[in-house]
């Protein structure tokens, strides 16, 4: 998409009179992955990493939703384990949640359901999102009675 181009050079322009707010960042990097523009998305990264600005839950959740959509799942785990420990910040149900799908996306429905198990253990609620692809997943795996006990857990 050549917005994306575009906004990827007006970050690169802001640069020369500023260092962009982790807002900024996010919001580019989030196009990026929502049109598969993982080129772009891989810059966005080194210059926030650059430019030492701090990732937050959404940039995470960002880059786990773009792992996920690359087949990269091992990368969208070892990130949400070292990006918080490194920076300061717990995760919340939202990178939680965008992991669940990351999971399915790679058919990994296992693991899928250890992170949401982790994420009720924690006392936090998963997603509408997160529960539904769940469930679709536990359907596609024909694993009928995990699919009715999280009906019936929810």
């Amino acid at each position: 998409n050549g917005d994306l181009d575009r906004a990827f050079e007006l970050l690169r322009n802001m640069q020369m009179d500023c260092v962009p707010t982790d807002s900024v960042y996010n919001t580019i990097l989030d196009g990026c992955t929502r049109h598969n523009r993982f080129d772009l998305a891989d810059l966005v990264l080194e210059e926030m990493e650059r430019n030492k600005v701090t990732p937050t839950n959404f940039t995470l959740g960002t880059l786990v939703n773009m792992y996920g959509r690359r087949g990269q799942l091992e990368l969208a785990f070892r990130s949400v384990e070292e990006i918080p420990r490194k920076h300061g910040f717990a995760l919340d149900s939202r990178v939680k949640a965008s992991l669940i799908c990351a999971c399915l996306k790679s058919r990994a429905v296992d693991r899928a359901l250890e992170v949401f198990e982790e994420l009720r253990q924690s006392g936090e609620v998963a997603d509408g999102k997160a529960c539904s692809s769940l469930l679709s997943g536990l359907i596609r795996r024909r694993d009928l009675d995990r699919a009715v006990r999280l009906v019936d857990e929810a």
